[in-house]
């Protein structure tokens, strides 16, 4: 490399070419398998946050029941909380992540309010509503910055490698 006039010249002979061409054959695998490690340890931390949310999750009835509340679980928080994971699969143009929560009350749930039959019972005058709480958004976004660099970091594992 020389640098002319405030330009730079770049000379490159077929060997230099071939060592090229033969060290970034199998760029594509290598960024791959830097993609899907950097991106699944920037995804555990966001996956036990959303589970934390499910737990300390809050489900006030609207309006407030007039029966005296005992303080006892049926495992709702907990089997939300169980059902959060990080899914990984290979795909043609590279690595595909997502999080799933299985229980079937968690789309539900992540809101501000959902109706619901009261015991079951679908009858007129049945439904009710209940008050909830975003959990599943407040860990999802706001993480862009910890992705972009997970991959930024791939970026280079995978030129260092090459």
């Amino acid at each position: 490399m020389a640098r002319r006039g405030g330009a730079l010249s770049v000379s490159c002979t077929s060997a230099d070419f071939q060592e090229l061409y033969a060290r970034t054959r199998n760029w594509d695998a290598v960024l791959k398998r830097q993609l899907r490690s950097q991106l699944h340890a920037a995804a555990r931390p966001v996956a036990m946050e959303a589970k934390a949310n499910a737990r300390a999750l809050r489900l006030p009835a609207s309006p407030p029941s007039s029966r005296r509340q005992e303080h006892r679980s049926t495992g709702l928080r907990r089997g939300i909380a169980n059902g959060v994971r990080v899914v990984q699969r290979n795909t043609v143009n590279g690595v595909e992540f997502r999080f799933r929560a299985s229980h079937p009350i968690s789309r539900p749930t992540n809101a501000s309010d959902f109706r619901h039959p009261t015991f079951g019972r679908r009858g007129r005058g049945q439904w009710v509503t209940q008050l909830s709480e975003r959990w599943w958004d407040l860990a999802m976004y706001g993480q862009n910055a910890r992705y972009m660099s997970a991959t930024r970091q791939a970026l280079l594992n995978a030129i260092d490698e090459v």
